[in-house]
């Protein structure tokens, strides 16, 4: 389990002292993860009153609706339930799981509590985010495994996209719009899997709340966290903006409404924020107080008409739901709240014509307090509660309701949010009021997924009776192509099926003729059936060979000279059959070919993946090149999979990381905390350290930071500098933190470069989680000393440049300024300067804190090579220099440099 003074930030990444979510991880020592939810109020007072005075309390049972849980799923294997979605016809469920075991999981909503399939994400502890359509078409991105669509039944996405941020999928599925790692949006047409536009997103501010685009597809609103223009919209045919964005301080996702003409936000100083278009700007049409700290969640109906609103109030922790009538003309008003929630409402849902609202609450920590899950009517009504720990002993982060209100669903975590754990469960939940005539398909027994040529189907199905009725009905059949061509078809009958019961149906048989895809479909068909969405159920099958690259996780996009490395290629069984598969990479270089390697991977079944190691390969000269992978199989049915590619750069910066940040670390304990990493140099000695830098999330400064040699114990000598600098920062966040250098180094061993924090909270560092560790990260504080840190590689490069011009030469490329050793110095101290084939007029001296020059070593011509000068701390007329910091500056063509030098008497 981590140390306890050292923080994890997976979910946030903010400045210090920005109010905001963040998430704390710690793993056990079964590698499983274990987080934790934190909130930072910020300098916000305690929260006023928790009713809004004037405002009717909701607490009455709904007169016009009723509700049941359908089923629970809390078979989790240690996931969390991050985000459910329902498609707006109420069919579906789709669920993101991540922390362990990640994956996206659909459910059929009238079904059971067993995912129809499941399809696995390899990106341990970051999360997925998912929207779904009308039918049943979802999607998905994640910032390390890619953004999908899944266009039809089967488990396998319809097309994969580079990786995003945040995503959103039109109502009729035609568009998919995501925000990609640079921070551009970018909307795809899913039938042809088309950029129709990419444009640079117009803020970022401190991070991607959320995406959303209108139902009627005209629009999409992009919610940032930045106080004056994160709320940004734009047209979904160009991709332009529409109007200039308006403020959005919080993490919270924006809404919009169905024809793109209003949106919701809410802020961190406890207000809903309505604005409606006028014709050419966003107009504030309401600023709500809603008697709380922080607005957590918003939503609007597709008419526009009704907002919902969830909260977070501190001290003590709390939340509600505000319930907001905004009519077609006029002032939007509060119509009432609802306060019975223990801690914040994290996720609030309205249905098109805002007859339905569902919210989502943590529940009350360490006690029990009030719902985590309610759905209520336009009236306020209660419908329906899942009663914290009385009902679920977790913490409800997602909920989503259908265009009609008649189904919902709720996901979460199995602990509470605060408390550190894991584990998840995802609710069923049926709304609409009992039909008196309902029956429904509920299951496909069979056929499943994988088939294989030859193979005899006997379709069967489970039906159930949702109505009041018994009935008795026929259940048709089919197995088309994804073509849509009929080549099964068959129909049975179900007798006096009673109310709430449920009964299996088979078909005749059928062969699976040759390689291919097909779709399943059956279909209840009950005359007076009053609720037709559930009649239908439909399942993917496919026999084919096939396997596919999925990506080349090593080489990297930069790899350092002369470190010796495992290629590894992420390759997937996306047929039927189990495969011996044939892996092959080459690596060009120059133009010529470096690398060129093939094995035969163990047998992988039908839709594993396997992370192949190939032999290792050593980098022997600096440049560009390309990677390329490709994977064979007798009779691949698929060719577009076989290849993939990456363009590298083999460099002289020794990295350690992979160019991916799967969280954000800092000790936490505001006593002397420091980050170090051990680097060991790729080149021979003597070299010259040009430049080190580390990826920060924040512009809050470093106090110091340092190059420094190994102190013989496999520690960093602190006492003994090479470079030493104080109070860095970087010009913008997230982005890299870049300490420029030129020192000439030529002794052999290990070095490290050092960060100090201020002893108050300031910002956090990337870290690389993903295998291979290199076990070179350390963190420090004044209670616990320098401890390694071997569950992720600090975001620490540094770049080691050679000396000399020509391999086996003794003449330095450029001249340099050596580090003062010893640094501090007490009666001398010794100063080296390269100089370059050419020599040239350098002049070297000393000077004090205030400018004025101290003593003056060299002013003259030098030859080529390594020249060595001595300061004995005496100023230009003899007399002892008093202690003190001094600077020693190099002025020589090309290049003017300054050391740091302390002298103690």
């Amino acid at each position: 389990m981590l140390a306890s003074m050292l923080t994890l930030l997976i979910l946030s990444s903010l400045p210090a002292g920005t109010p905001g979510h963040s998430v704390a991880l710690e793993y056990l020592p079964d590698g499983s993860a274990l987080v934790a939810e934190t909130t930072v109020p910020g300098d916000l007072p305690a929260s006023p009153a928790s009713d809004i005075v004037g405002v009717r309390v909701a607490d009455a049972p709904s007169e016009s609706h009723r509700a049941a849980s359908l089923w629970v799923d809390r078979a989790h294997r240690n996931a969390i339930a991050e985000e459910t979605v329902i498609n707006g016809h109420g069919s579906g469920i789709f669920t993101s799981w991540y922390l362990n075991n990640p994956r996206l999981s659909r459910y059929v909503t009238c079904g059971s509590a067993t995912p129809q399939w499941s399809y696995p994400i390899s990106s341990d502890a970051l999360t997925v985010d998912i929207a779904a359509a009308a039918d049943l078409v979802w999607s998905a991105t994640n910032r390390v495994a890619g953004t999908f669509a899944w266009l039809d039944s089967g488990s396998s996405p319809s097309f994969t996209a580079s990786p995003g941020l945040r995503q959103d999928i039109s109502e009729d599925g035609s568009r998919l719009v995501f925000v990609g790692l640079s921070n551009n949006l970018v909307c795809i047409n899913t039938s042809t899997q088309t950029v129709l536009w990419s444009v640079p997103l117009h803020t970022v501010g401190n991070g991607i709340n959320g995406v959303d685009i209108s139902s009627d597809a005209s629009r999409v609103l992009v919610s940032a966290y930045e106080a004056s223009t994160g709320a940004q919209v734009y047209n979904m045919s160009n991709g332009a903006l529409v109007g200039s964005p308006v403020g959005n301080y919080s993490q919270t996702k924006g809404a919009i409404s169905g024809d793109g003409s209003r949106i919701v936000l809410g802020d961190f100083n406890g207000r809903v924020r309505m604005y409606e278009w006028s014709g050419s700007s966003w107009q504030l049409a309401a600023q709500i107080a809603s008697g709380h700290s922080w607005v957590t969640a918003v939503a609007i109906s597709d008419d526009g008409m009704t907002v919902a609103a969830g909260t977070l109030g501190f001290s003590p922790n709390r939340g509600k739901v505000l319930c907001i009538d905004w009519p077609s003309s006029g002032t939007p008003t509060t119509s009432w709240q609802y306060t019975d929630y223990g801690d914040e409402v994290a996720s609030v849902a309205v249905c098109d014509d805002g007859s339905v609202i569902v919210a989502g609450s943590w529940g009350q920590f360490g006690a029990t307090s009030g719902d985590v899950f309610t759905a209520f009517d336009h009236d306020g009504g209660i419908i329906f509660q899942l009663l914290d720990d009385t009902d679920e002993p977790g913490s409800i982060f997602s909920v989503d309701v259908s265009d009609d209100g008649a189904f919902a669903t709720a996901g979460g975590k199995a602990v509470h949010a605060r408390e550190m754990g894991n584990g998840g469960q995802v609710y069923s939940i049926q709304i609409m009021p009992t039909q008196q005539h309902d029956v429904a398909v509920v299951a496909v027994i069979s056929p499943t997924e994988n088939q294989q040529v030859g193979n005899t189907i006997t379709p069967q199905v489970t039906v159930s009776n949702m109505g009041q009725s018994t009935e008795s009905f026929s259940v048709s059949a089919t197995i088309k192509t994804t073509s849509g061509t009929t080549v099964w078809s068959g129909s049975a009958s179900v007798s006096s099926l009673g109310p709430d019961q449920n009964r299996n149906v088979s078909f005749s048989s059928w062969t699976v003729p040759s390689y291919g895809s097909w779709v399943f479909s059956a279909q209840t068909l009950l005359s007076g059936d009053t609720y037709h969405a559930n009649d239908t159920l439909s399942v993917g099958l496919r026999a084919y060979h096939d396997a596919a690259v999925l990506s080349i996780a090593r080489p990297y996009a930069e790899n350092t000279v002369n470190m010796a490395m495992t290629p590894l290629v992420l390759v997937k069984n996306c047929g039927t059959y189990s495969e011996n598969i044939s892996l092959t990479m080459t690596i060009d270089l120059a133009g010529s070919q470096v690398y060129n390697q093939t094995q035969t991977l163990p047998t992988l079944a039908p839709g594993a993946t396997l992370l192949a190691p190939l032999p290792s390969w050593t980098p022997s000269s600096v440049g560009a090149g390309l990677v390329e992978a490709s994977v064979t199989v007798t009779d691949d049915f698929v060719s577009s999979n076989d290849d993939a590619s990456l363009p590298i750069e083999i460099v002289y910066e020794i990295i350690y990381d992979d160019g991916e940040w799967d969280s954000y670390y800092w000790v936490g304990s505001l006593q002397d905390d420091m980050f170090a990493t051990r680097f060991t140099p790729t080149i021979s000695t003597p070299f010259i350290a040009t430049r080190f830098r580390v990826f920060v999330n924040s512009t809050e400064p470093f106090s110091w930071a340092g190059l420094y040699p190994d102190n013989g114990s496999g520690r960093p000598d602190l006492s003994n500098p090479y470079y030493y600098v104080e109070n860095i920062s970087a010009p913008s966040a997230m982005s890299w933190l870049e300490v420029p250098m030129n020192v000439w180094i030529n002794e052999p061993g290990d070095l490290w470069f050092v960060t100090h924090w201020p002893d108050a909270k300031s910002l956090a560092i990337g870290g690389d989680n993903d295998d291979p560790i290199d076990g070179r990260s350390w963190w420090h504080n004044a209670s616990s000393g320098w401890t390694n840190y071997t569950s992720a590689d600090w975001s620490f490069r540094l770049t080691l440049e050679p000396s000399f011009g020509m391999e086996g030469g003794e003449t330095p490329l450029r001249f340099s300024l050596g580090i003062p050793r010893p640094n501090p110095m007490r009666s001398r101290t010794s100063i080296s300067v390269s100089v370059p084939t050419a020599g040239g007029a350098a002049r070297l001296a000393v000077y004090d804190l205030a400018g004025r020059c101290v003593n003056v070593l060299n002013d003259g011509a030098l030859t080529p090579g390594v020249h060595e000068f001595e300061w004995n701390g005496l100023t230009q007329d003899g007399s002892a220099a008093p202690s003190g910091l001094y600077f020693v500056r190099l002025d020589a063509p090309g290049c003017r440099s300054t050391g740091r030098l302390a002298l103690i008497r």
